[in-house]
């Protein structure tokens, strides 16, 4: 007998291991997620400790053996019921997606608790099945950060630059941008006074956009949102220019098989295919290097001094237009084109002194492979200037003061003569450099604002 009970206690104990260890009485709990939907109507993880009760609240959950049931509370700072919803699942769904009751009447200030319970149909927990309960405090906050324009740049053309000014003044802002209705711009925080935050901070309109749409947007932590619409003049009367551009072979060998011999890379032995990779590949990763580099990393004004027109030498000629499509020509045979995204520049003799016309930070001081011996400076408030073809660079510090020499003009990597590539960029957006090259434009359109800022906030290096 003794042998017989021990027998079926074995026997219970295995039925009791498969039936507890089957997916049946799985223990995993439901995952679950809060949401919030912002004034774009993107649902986002609920993650602040402020909220806005007007916003639509959400949560997801999923659970391989099917979920059961919720039940959700806000509390008020009493623990008093203020809002409630439950639900039960008897179809046993895997994947909930729930929208949560809102609030009224309550004040900025108020603090709430949300809670909420999720549980799954496993039998484990003696039959009462997984469950997962999420708490979270909140303070609410419905008030939208206040933004105000101080000076904004008149007018902005296509494939130009602009600059603006302005504060905001809100509790818990968490981020502040310009949109020119497809590019974002990270403003520069110059000052902050009498609790606002004062920036300033060029923006482009890139010839590849048919359309500008300005605008600066500050959202909270608890998902409030300004914006306030940049009603600046646009002119709209920049075509792009078509180049062809017919090659010798003689240029070609030589040139290629030079650009082929200092940047090192396994290419083609063909030289059309060769011309191919160079301006096609190694093109593109100056061009990635360049943008790399012009954006900025750091977007606090260390220096705020109106910028001085960009001439790096005497009564240059322009030979070479900016945003020009240039198709390449060998013996009536299209072998490739490109986009020409600076202007060229050249004296009456070759080899002429570079100067710099404005403090900066040198970015890139190597040879490139299309571009060649390249110098790249990035100056206050996102702007960069890059120089290219030098045949000659100066030993230069890290940081440069304007009238500096940089080198000499040349005609380094894939250039058809001596002169220096000159680009600007802002925020690493090419712009036109005719318009830094005016003196006039930028006392018209940039200076203005600078001195603006300055006047009514004072000196960066006066305390802030």
């Amino acid at each position: 007998m003794r042998y017989i009970g021990f027998v079926i206690c074995i026997i219970i104990l295995a039925f009791a291991y498969v039936l507890f260890d089957s997916s049946s009485f799985e223990r995993v709990k439901p995952s679950v997620t809060l949401y919030i939907t912002n004034s774009s109507h993107e649902k986002v993880p609920l993650n602040s400790k402020y909220i806005n009760p007007n916003n639509a609240v959400s949560f997801t959950s999923f659970d391989s053996s099917g979920l059961r049931e919720y039940s959700f509370k806000i509390l008020d700072s009493n623990s008093k019921v203020i809002g409630e919803k439950y639900g039960i699942f008897l179809k046993k769904d895997k994947n909930i997606d729930i929208n949560l009751p809102k609030v009224a009447n309550l004040k900025d200030g108020d603090k709430i608790t949300y809670l909420l319970e999720v549980k799954d149909w496993s039998n484990a927990g003696f039959f009462g099945g997984n469950k997962t309960l999420v708490k979270k405090d909140f303070i609410v906050d419905t008030k939208s950060p206040v933004v105000k324009i101080i000076a904004m740049s008149p007018k902005i053309s296509n494939g130009g630059s602009a600059i603006v000014a302005f504060s905001v003044k809100g509790k818990n802002v968490k981020s502040v941008s310009l949109s020119n209705g497809i590019n974002t711009f990270k403003p520069f925080l110059y000052k902050q006074k009498d609790g606002k935050d004062i920036y300033i901070t060029l923006m482009a309109w890139p010839s590849s956009n048919d359309f500008f749409e300005g605008k600066i947007i500050a959202i909270d932590d608890a998902l409030n949102k300004t914006q306030v619409r940049l009603n600046i003049n646009k002119s709209v009367g920049f075509m792009m220019r078509k180049s062809n551009i017919r090659l010798r072979e003689s240029f070609l060998r030589k040139k290629i098989n030079e650009i082929i011999k200092v940047t090192n890379v396994d290419a083609p032995s063909d030289f059309i295919d060769r011309f191919r990779y160079v301006n096609e590949v190694l093109r593109t990763q100056d061009a990635q290097k360049i943008l790399d580099k012009a954006t900025p990393t750091n977007y606090e004004v260390t220096t705020l001094e109106p910028f001085n027109a960009i001439t790096p030498f005497k009564n240059p000629r322009i030979v070479g237009s900016f945003y020009d499509k240039r198709t390449y020509w060998f013996k009536g045979q299209n072998i490739g084109t490109a986009m020409h995204m600076g202007i060229d520049l050249v004296d009456t003799h070759r080899h002429t002194k570079l100067t710099l016309q404005n403090d900066g930070k040198v970015v890139i001081n190597e040879r490139l492979s299309v571009h060649g011996n390249t110098l790249m400076v990035n100056h206050e408030l996102g702007l960069s200037t890059l120089y290219a073809h030098m045949s000659k660079v100066e030993k230069l510090g890290s940081n440069l003061s304007a009238g500096e020499l940089l080198g000499l003009s040349g005609d380094t990597g894939l250039a058809f003569g001596d002169h220096v590539h000159l680009e600007t960029l802002v925020q690493g957006l090419y712009v036109r450099p005719s318009e830094w090259m005016d003196e006039d434009w930028i006392n018209t359109n940039i200076n203005p604002v600078i001195k603006t800022v300055t006047k009514l906030y004072g000196n960066i290096n006066e305390a802030k």
